[in-house]
């Protein structure tokens, strides 16, 4: 399964804002962090409750190929 990510509670005009394709390689805990690393730790799998029921707001993964530029 794909993951999508939206700007905004996606409505019949939102667009996808990111699309990380399945079997992407992302990269789940950052080596070069600035600051403390437990900022970073977890990042894109801590979600928060949206007021709209089904959808959570989230910091997306970084993929390894963003991740290194």
């Amino acid at each position: 399964m794909s993951l999508q990510y939206y700007s905004e509670i996606p409505s019949k005009d939102t667009a996808v804002a990111l699309h990380i394709p399945k079997g992407t390689v992302i990269e789940a805990i950052p080596q070069h962090s600035p600051g403390s690393s437990f900022y970073e730790l977890g990042y894109g799998y801590t979600s928060y409750p949206a007021y709209e029921n089904g959808w959570r707001y989230v910091r997306p993964f970084k993929t390894e190929e963003a991740a290194s530029s």
